[in-house]
């Protein structure tokens, strides 16, 4: 999926830009940090709490390496990155709502409403 006309379109998009952005042209608008590897982790972590799904989702996932790479067009950077991405956003989150609990208050109380 990724050869020579796939990066001889990223340099034209990276040197002349794009007019719009549709469905059609997203063509390598992220390429670090690879969110395709945050979201197969994801996967790994969030669904992984049902043990009958765990099977699935390793094996699942354990292709996932390579197809990043090679149908994703990805660095091996580009996934580790993600993988920090992952990281920090699962610590943040975490962090945020062990907050929110501590405190007490109701979570529908802390919500802004426009009138």
């Amino acid at each position: 999926a990724v050869n020579t006309a796939y990066g001889a379109e990223l340099v034209r998009l990276s040197i002349e830009g794009t007019n719009y952005i549709s469905p059609e042209n997203v063509l390598g608008l992220i390429g670090f940090p690879s969110f395709h590897t945050v979201m197969a982790m994801m996967s790994v972590v969030f669904l992984g709490h049902f043990k009958w799904l765990r099977p699935l989702l390793y094996g699942v996932n354990a292709l996932m390496v390579p197809a990043i790479i090679i149908q994703g067009g990805h660095h091996l950077s580009d996934m580790i990155a993600g993988g920090l991405v992952f990281a920090i956003a699962f610590y943040m989150s975490g962090h945020f709502m062990r907050a929110i609990a501590a405190s007490g208050e109701p979570a529908a109380s802390r919500v802004p409403v426009k009138a």
